[in-house]
């Protein structure tokens, strides 16, 4: 196997990220969902049931199952994108999440920035690193508005 290929292990199974062997058809894929999120950020919603419902929240964990293909002893499977979206998607979900978050951020930026869209990744950081400090405001004033409604019912 090429040894600039990345490989992430965890519960027995390895999956691979290089450059070299995204497919058209992961590269469109993981385009499109980075450019949905961005026009979502564009034109953000105040309703955050809404905003779950998008699935907007998702947007790199979406990407990062369409960019890595199963290691299996005989090299680097082919891209399925019944397997991204079923067994790859479960083993994503599972990774505690400072292992997914250095893998897949690395090379979504590595991804991004060999389309020559690297524009739109740190555009997609920066809206993640605002909602990070926003988030907790959120979730204090949703427990607040919560709190107020069992005090009315």
């Amino acid at each position: 196997m090429n040894p600039e290929i990345k490989v992430l292990e965890f519960e027995g199974k390895k999956y691979a990220y290089h450059y070299s062997i995204i497919t058209a058809e992961q590269a469109e894929i993981i385009r499109e969902i980075a450019e949905f999120k961005a026009m979502q950020d564009d034109a953000p919603t105040t309703d955050i049931n809404e905003y779950l419902r998008s699935g907007g929240h998702y947007w790199k964990l979406l990407c990062a199952r369409y960019l890595v293909r199963e290691v299996k002893a005989e090299g680097v499977a082919p891209f399925s994108i019944a397997k991204a979206e079923t067994d790859v998607f479960e083993w994503i979900k599972k990774l505690p999440f400072e292992l997914f978050d250095e893998f897949f951020t690395e090379n979504l930026k590595d991804f991004f920035t060999n389309s020559k869209r690297a524009y739109l990744i740190l555009a997609l950081l920066q809206s993640e690193k605002r909602s990070q400090k926003i988030n907790p405001l959120l979730m204090n004033l949703m427990k607040s508005l919560g709190e107020t409604k069992k005090q009315q019912g």
